[in-house]
């Protein structure tokens, strides 16, 4: 990659400014067979049992910040956005594991891990590109948000409801079954997507320094060259966060650090780039 930065050449008595530009080529991307998510899972659980002392603090504050949104809810009582809230601060979690990737980067490399450098992962290469990964992924939770206010507002109306009366009005309603088929179809898609740009992204940025753009093809291009396998993993990770949700989020610290390292194995396995 060339990467020219703001500077000054005097030519002819005039100054001409270079822009900040970015030149990477996007790499290649092997097919991997669908168990090869099993692998991703088995090398995840060895990095965190190598390093589990930041992967609980990764995951402890992950599940923190999962029970505040319960505990702001129940104070607001807004009880009917449970669900689509969880499910979209879901969608952000690969920004929260950056640590993580640096975590199994050092590893594979055979660098020591360093305090400093796992909790400043974010800042490698500048930490631009990644914060921008976190702005469109932050947009689709907010999407996401959004569209399931509306459609709760457009089959049971703007009314507040108790947890017992929430329960009692979805079992009676008649308007039940077609929100949630709606509404999980609008999610799905959006997870989808959320997942597609984001599958490798984030990791190719800690490991490279790149354009998000750039990263987000290359996430993209891996899922189209690997749908079973990427639909598979996607499964899993569902299935995990689900078990989480069901823990109290206090399962996430240790889903959360696996996922996280599992997730570089992942990118290491199917995006051609050298360390």
């Amino acid at each position: 990659m060339t990467q020219q930065t703001g500077s000054t050449e005097q030519h002819g008595g005039s100054a001409e400014t270079k822009l900040e530009s970015w030149h990477v080529k996007i790499p290649e991307v092997r097919v991997v067979p669908p168990d090869q998510a099993w692998s991703w899972l088995t090398r995840g659980w060895q990095d965190y049992e190598k390093t589990w002392r930041y992967g609980i603090l990764f995951g402890i504050f992950y599940a923190l910040a999962g029970i505040s949104i319960v505990l702001i809810i129940a104070y607001f009582q807004s009880y009917h956005l449970l669900f689509p809230l969880t499910a979209g601060f879901l969608l952000i979690g690969p920004v929260t594991a950056v640590g993580l990737y640096e975590i199994s980067r050092r590893l594979e490399t055979g660098e020591e891990v360093r305090q400093d450098a796992v909790f400043g992962a974010f800042g490698r290469h500048g930490g631009r590109q990644i914060a921008l990964m976190g702005v469109a992924l932050t947009i689709l939770m907010i999407l996401w948000m959004k569209i399931a206010m509306l459609l709760f507002a457009l089959f049971f109306g703007l009314q507040e409801f108790t947890p017992d009366e929430l329960v009692t009005t979805m079992l009676a309603s008649p308007n039940t079954i077609p929100f949630l088929v709606i509404g999980n179809l609008f999610g799905a898609v959006l997870a989808a997507a959320a997942f597609s740009i984001s599958a490798v992204s984030i990791p190719f940025l800690l490991h490279k320094d790149a354009d998000v753009m750039t990263a987000m093809i290359t996430s993209i291009k891996a899922c189209n060259r690997n749908p079973v396998t990427m639909f598979f993993w996607a499964t899993i990770i569902v299935g995990m966060m689900a078990i989480s949700v069901v823990t109290a989020f206090a399962a996430l610290a240790v889903i959360l650090p696996v996922i996280g390292h599992a997730s570089w194995h992942a990118y290491r396995d199917m995006v051609e780039l050298e360390l």
